[in-house]
């Protein structure tokens, strides 16, 4: 055989195989994903999630996110982490056809199943399963298609099915700088201090202004005691942040803000709304002190760390030079 024969026979083979590869490649690739409709989180009006026997319902009422069928206010940051994932909510990937649900956490004892609702309508259906491996994507089934497929983002843990978890544990909420007024009570004292304009000197001390003094350099807002007192402003900014967005521990589930009447502490300020904070009596061994506030329907728990924190005596605000027994 000649040498230009061979040269053509190993040409001819050499583009065999490559058409061969080329050709299982594009059949490795060659699938559609299902078609997912688009969410706009104005539209959602209810959102159930569901794992094994748990099981929730979110439904949207003026506006106003709810946990039915209690009633109960939603967590804001919660409900809009879960929303913004609907809006994006898109598959990029193919990641196994082979119904082997286990290995992505799709089997019906690890998969959270997910309805979402426009009106009455289902608009979407999904499970959730593990995140994938790089931690960008989340393992999916879609509606009645049986494939597992990668969805864009790491979202199983936005869609917890635990009701307790979902609900708003904010229990009192204002802006800092407009509180002008504060009043402490507790079984043995009661404190009440008002933010006053207090004219001070050059070198930054309190002065009394007269019509026979010149006038000060400057005014500066202080705390100051019905009594004429001082506050230390260090220490009541500190308090005040602490309780500017106050969340409890849980909620005492049973009972109704009626059922507690012998309070051991209560804080009320005064600001652009007014806001009133009473505790009581702790019990259990952790030592939760239950509570009411006028901002929340219900009563509910502190942890003991947050409640001490809350519970300051005149002693621990009055500035210390001017303090008295």
């Amino acid at each position: 055989m000649s040498l230009k024969k061979e040269f053509i026979i190993l040409g001819v083979i050499a583009v065999g195989l490559l058409v061969y590869l080329l050709l299982r490649q594009s059949d490795r690739t060659q699938y559609e994903l299902p078609t997912v409709p688009k969410i706009e989180r104005e539209n959602v009006t209810r959102i159930e999630i569901s794992q094994q026997a748990r099981q929730i319902e979110l439904s949207k009422d003026n506006g106003q996110w709810r946990l039915l069928p209690s009633g109960y206010p939603v967590d804001e940051t919660k409900i809009t982490s879960v929303l913004e994932t609907l809006e994006k909510f898109s598959l990029t990937a193919l990641a196994s056809d082979s119904g082997n649900y286990d290995t992505y956490d799709l089997g019906k004892d690890k998969r959270i199943d997910v309805t979402v609702y426009q009106g009455e309508k289902a608009v979407l259906v999904f499970a959730i399963g593990k995140a994938a491996p790089s931690f960008r994507h989340t393992f999916v089934t879609v509606s009645a298609d049986d494939r597992v497929f990668h969805a864009q983002d790491n979202f199983r843990a936005r869609f917890d099915p635990d009701a307790e978890s979902w609900r708003d544990k904010t229990v009192m909420r204002f802006e800092q700088g407009t509180i002008y007024q504060i009043a402490l009570s507790g079984p043995d004292f009661e404190l009440s201090a008002r933010k006053t304009q207090t004219p001070v000197n050059v070198g930054g001390e309190p002065t009394e202004s007269t019509t026979t003094e010149p006038p000060v350099a400057e005014t500066v807002m202080r705390w100051e005691t019905s009594a004429g007192q001082l506050l230390d402003d260090a220490q009541v900014d500190s308090w005040l942040t602490a309780l500017s967005t106050l969340k409890c521990d849980s909620f005492v589930e049973g009972k109704s803000k009626d059922d507690f009447t012998t309070p051991i502490y209560t804080v009320q300020l005064v600001g652009n709304s007014e806001q009133r904070l009473t505790l009581f009596e702790p019990i259990g061994e952790e030592g939760k002190y239950p509570a009411v506030s006028a901002a929340s329907d219900y009563p509910f728990f502190l942890p003991k760390w947050r409640a001490e924190q809350i519970m300051k005596k005149p002693a621990d605000l009055i500035k210390t030079e001017n303090a008295t027994e």
